[in-house]
This record gives C-alpha cells, sequence and structure tokens, in this order.
C-alpha cells in the first residue's frame, strides 16, 4: 500500500470517528446513584469468590526493633479450603519457616475434619430443619461486622513496665 493510499484511509476513519463522537456525547450520562446502586448489586466481596476454591497462602510476620529493623521473621504456608455450612473457611499448616508439618500430623488433621463433616451430614440427615438453622445462625454470626484491621503497634519511649 503506498503512501498516498495510507494517507486517505487514515483521513477516512478519522471522519468517521469524528461523525461519530458526537452522537455518543449526546446521550446525557446515567444518574450516578442509580447507576452506583446497580452495579453495587452485581460486585462480589473476594470472600464470596474465595469461599468456592482451595488455595495455598502464604504468611509473613515480621517482628520489628525500635529503630525499624527486622528482628524476627516467621513464614507459614496453610491450605485454604472452603468452611462447611455456616463454619469459616478450614486451613491447614502444611510448613513453618520452611520445615514441613510431618505427614502423620497432617493425617491426623485430615481424619478430625473428615469427623467433622461426617457428623455434620448426619445431623442434616437425622434434623434437617435444626442444623439449617443452626448453620444459618453460624453464618451470620461469623459475618456479623465483619471488618478487617491492620494493626501497628509503636514502642513508647519513657514507659517502665510495673507489675500490680
Amino acid at each position: 500500500m503506498n503512501k498516498g493510499c495510507q494517507r486517505w484511509a487514515v483521513a477516512l476513519g478519522l471522519s468517521v470517528l469524528l461523525v461519530s463522537v458526537p452522537e455518543a456525547q449526546d446521550r446525557p450520562l446515567p444518574n450516578q446513584e442509580a447507576f452506583l446502586k446497580e452495579t453495587r448489586k452485581h460486585l462480589q466481596r473476594d470472600s464470596s469468590v474465595q469461599r468456592n476454591y482451595m488455595y495455598v497462602e502464604t504468611r509473613r510476620e515480621l517482628k520489628l526493633d525500635k529503630d525499624g529493623g527486622v528482628e524476627e521473621q516467621s513464614v507459614k504456608v496453610l491450605e485454604s479450603y472452603p468452611g462447611l455450612p455456616g463454619q469459616p473457611r478450614w486451613e491447614r499448616l502444611i510448613s513453618e519457616n520452611g520445615r514441613p508439618v510431618p505427614a502423620a500430623e497432617l493425617a491426623e488433621q485430615d481424619r478430625e475434619r473428615a469427623k467433622k463433616a461426617n457428623d455434620m451430614a448426619k445431623r442434616l440427615e437425622t434434623e434437617p430443619a435444626k442444623e439449617g438453622a443452626r448453620q444459618e445462625r453460624d453464618w451470620q454470626k461469623l459475618h456479623r461486622g465483619s471488618r478487617h484491621y491492620r494493626l501497628h503497634a509503636h514502642p513508647t519511649t519513657g514507659l517502665e513496665a510495673k507489675n500490680p
């Protein structure tokens, strides 16, 4: 394609854009409150999406000295599983500070979890209404006022510890 044809194609494209843009701008924007309200209905919290998945999480905890330098560090690797109905996620520590949790300990945790799940399934079979109500209460209690806070502690100078 020669330069003359390219220029002609670009000019045609720009003229189409210039003609179509005013049409799009003639339409008024939607009411902001109504738009945001409708948008919020369709948004999901991270926890509502994550509750359906298993994932591996790494947590690092740093303890700092008074100058802000790292005094102590710990690293925990956890498997996070969806909770049983009405219960929070189930987390299983698989390593701490680079040392894996012994297989026997993991197997024991798995047996305990399976027992809880089987007990819940039996309660659902024998008393479905009662178990359903319990799960709903647990779920409401778990999510009532669920806010997340990040706390930071800063040492204060000039104070002495006293034993009561």
